[in-house]
């Protein structure tokens, strides 16, 4: 019999038929199981070629019918804000019921639901800033000139000249502090110059540099040369499999690795014991491994994709696993669907009109979120799909810290008179710092008069300046609130913004009373809070 194909274009809409002999039957686990209603309707859909060349084929008459790819990505994104919300409603009303927690994450992935919401609040992993501070070594201070040679160094690779330098330093593998910056004087290298060879590397390992876990974190997310990495991870010896927090998810080295899709990294730190992923409600890896926007990007990326079918992991993300199930080849697919069944539920668990109702309503919203995808897939270019669906995320704290230090690092003059000028101003600040920590107050005021008119000095003629510093000095050494105060009469009742801040941040609780006492009104610290 002739093979036809159908394809109705009815007004905003296109509907395509076809008999059973065109759509090759999927392969089919050899276990009983049920797919969530996404991963169902994308099995049945573009992951055989005679399906993906039909829908191709049919694509021009398509194109025709298709919404504006802003309503369509307003759709999408209203619509998975609608499974949040029911998914929430749903997780209440489980809770209550007391259902055991495998149970609710059984039925709402049977459901097609936001397996996040079941993510616990509150979790004891900490900030990867935290965990930064924490996991340093014995801290000693880098002034800004001294910093400006180390900088100088690298730029012309003088490597013996940097070990010659740090001769002066008993321990020069203690973290460098400049202002509230902490990081290794390896990261400062590692940033200045991406270009460090392995041969330096050991150079400066033998001199006395030991890399901290920062350094591991660094060149994991810049993707360095593996032996570079082999070595720190050698020089660190520490442990490996530490997980931190980004933007309220779970991360470690491997799983940077896979988000930098980089096989090589992610193997490597694969088998130094670091794991792919944190249990069935955590993005994994396969969560964070980009969407390929091209075939050539699919083909370098199923290396890793295969490792982490072979570790027995798909996407928590249900659109992710919708994507997947388009693009991967037959026998990859297959493996994914396969780690996609489980036992159905079957009946409501909870047995109530009101979880009936939120059930039915999540069901039709992961099927309504289902043919939004095929819409996008066969409306838009595969290549902006990834875009589409892949949300933007805010920088991290942790980020932030490290994009942070490479603009103060750029900042740092090497120019000979700039360093001249710049280790006089440490040297008045130490200074300072010496009177303000020996609460020496009447010498320290005479000092800063003394500096103010001092024709040599970095003050010169600038005693607002000068004011303010000494003020910073004072609220970071945590000076006694009553010498604080005095001392901010020079500015009358509107103090400058960084003073401010620094107040705010005090952890003396006397400052802030003392201030209002005196007149002062400080607003209160902006707090961050999640969305």
């Amino acid at each position: 019999m002739r093979k036809w194909l159908l394809i109705l274009v009815l007004p905003g809409m296109a509907i395509l038929f076809w008999p059973d002999e065109l759509q090759q039957p999927s392969a089919q686990p050899a276990t009983a199981g049920q797919l969530s209603p996404m991963a169902e309707q994308a099995t049945t859909r573009g992951t055989t070629p005679t399906a993906k060349s039909a829908a191709v084929s049919a694509s021009a008459a398509v194109a025709t019918s298709c919404p504006a790819p802003t309503q369509l990505a307003a759709q999408f994104a209203t619509l998975r804000a609608t499974r949040q919300h029911q998914s929430e409603a749903l997780k209440r009303l489980m809770q209550e019921a007391q259902l055991r927690p495998e149970l609710q994450l059984q039925y709402l992935r049977e459901l097609g639901g936001d397996i996040a919401v079941l993510r616990p609040v509150g979790r004891q992993i900490q900030d990867g800033l935290v965990l930064l501070m924490q996991k340093r070594q014995q801290l000693i201070r880098i002034a800004i000139s001294d910093l400006a040679q180390v900088k100088r160094a690298t730029e012309q690779q003088d490597y013996r000249a940097l070990q010659d330098w740090l001769q002066q330093y008993p321990q020069p593998a203690d973290i460098a502090k400049l202002g509230f910056l902490e990081f290794t004087l390896l990261q400062v290298i590692l940033q200045l110059d991406p270009e460090l060879q392995p041969v330096q590397l050991q150079q400066l390992l033998d001199s006395g540099f030991k890399a901290g876990f920062i350094d591991l974190l660094l060149v994991s997310r810049l993707g360095r040369d593996l032996q570079i990495v082999d070595m720190l991870q050698q020089s660190y010896g520490g442990e490996l499999a530490i997980s931190w927090l980004e933007n309220y998810r779970p991360m470690n080295l491997t799983l940077l690795a896979a988000q930098r899709a980089d096989t090589t990294l992610f193997d490597y730190w694969l088998a130094q014991g670091v794991p792919a992923g944190f249990g069935p409600l955590d993005d994994n890896a396969f969560d964070l491994l980009p969407l390929p926007a091209s075939q050539e990007q699919l083909q370098q990326q199923l290396p890793l994709v295969r490792t982490l079918l072979r570790l027995q992991l798909a996407p928590v993300s249900a659109e992710r696993q919708w994507f997947w199930l388009q693009q991967l080849p037959e026998a990859e697919a297959t493996q994914l669907r396969t780690l996609l069944q489980h036992e159905p539920v079957g009946a409501d668990p909870l047995g109530t009109t009101a979880s009936a109702t939120v059930s039915r309503k999540l069901r039709q919203t992961s099927q309504q979120i289902s043919q939004t995808l095929t819409q996008l897939w066969q409306c838009q270019a595969p290549s902006q799909l990834p875009a589409m669906l892949t949300a933007q995320e805010p920088e991290s704290s942790l980020q932030r810290l490290l994009q942070s230090s490479e603009k103060l690092l750029s900042k740092v003059s090497t120019d000979p008179d700039h360093v001249a000028q710049t280790r006089k101003f440490e040297q008045t600040a130490g200074q300072m710092e010496q009177y303000i920590r020996q609460a020496n107050w009447q010498e320290l005021d005479v000092f800063m008069q003394t500096q103010v008119k001092d024709q040599k000095s970095y003050f010169f003629n600038n005693r607002s300046f000068a004011q303010e510093y000494m003020l910073h000095q004072m609220l970071q050494l945590e000076a006694p609130a009553s010498e604080i105060v005095k001392r901010l009469q020079f500015f009358g009742k509107r103090l400058p913004l960084s003073v401010i801040t620094f107040i705010q941040l005090s952890p003396d609780p006397e400052l802030i009373p003392a201030l209002q006492k005196a007149g002062y009104r400080i607003p209160p610290k902006r707090t961050a809070t999640k969305s």
